[in-house]
């Protein structure tokens, strides 16, 4: 069921949908990771990416990792999911439990094109950037990884690693300063191939500008 509420962030009333995550964190992490594969294959054949793409890869003077990093990086601000579902001008109880909120690369561009610039965590940058990697031919991978002390043995953080010419470049686009930064590992990391996006039955957030996800903790 799909409603709709005004949020600031977006300038207009959006269109949005709840849906459930399982409890298992690992399960979170698939869930979400296999949903933001299919996104990304999704959008990177969509002519407002390609564009963009095209862009980037002149401002990269033909190298489209470099491209890619100098577009993305001013283009995106970093919101945690938290404030972004908590802005939704609505009272509803469900938006305490939000564990991801995923705004789609078409749809993170139409907000650039609109606002002047997007927003979302880490998994939002890696979203976009992977669809522009992508619609240039750079093959990429999610990686997610335990980079929270207080929580080493779950994955707490997601990046891209790009494939060019026989090397693999990290491309953390909410973190790292630089292209082929890589944030540290305290135990686990996994790379997620693009292909291996199998379709799980969940429901994204559908904003007034297209579509993005509001994932929810599983009620006890």
């Amino acid at each position: 069921m799909q409603t709709s509420a005004y949020h600031p962030g977006f300038g207009q009333t959006i269109r949005y949908q709840f849906d459930w995550l399982p409890e298992d964190p690992d399960g979170q992490v698939a869930v979400s990771i296999r949903r933001m594969n299919r996104l990304i294959l999704e959008d990177a054949c969509s002519p407002l990416i390609l564009q963009r793409a095209g862009m980037a890869l002149q401002l990269g003077q033909g190298d489209p990792i470099t491209g890619v990093w100098r577009t993305v990086k001013p283009l995106l601000r970093f919101r945690q999911d938290a404030d972004i579902a908590r802005d939704l001008q609505v009272d509803d109880p469900r938006l305490q439990d939000v564990v991801e909120v995923f705004i789609r690369p078409v749809d993170q561009e139409l907000l650039i094109r609109q606002m002047g610039q997007g927003f979302e965590d880490c998994d939002g940058f890696e979203l976009y950037a992977a669809a522009l990697l992508t619609a240039l031919g750079v093959q990429t991978k999610l990686v997610t990884v335990s980079a929270d002390p207080r929580e080493p043995h779950r994955y707490s953080h997601v990046y891209l690693a790009a494939y060019q010419e026989g090397r693999r470049i990290p491309l953390d686009f909410s973190h790292g300063p630089y292209p082929g930064w890589e944030c540290k590992n305290l135990g686990r990391r996994r790379e997620w191939p693009l292909e291996d996006s199998e379709d799980w039955t969940v429901a994204w957030l559908l904003l007034g500008l297209g579509a993005a996800a509001y994932w929810l903790r599983r009620a006890a």
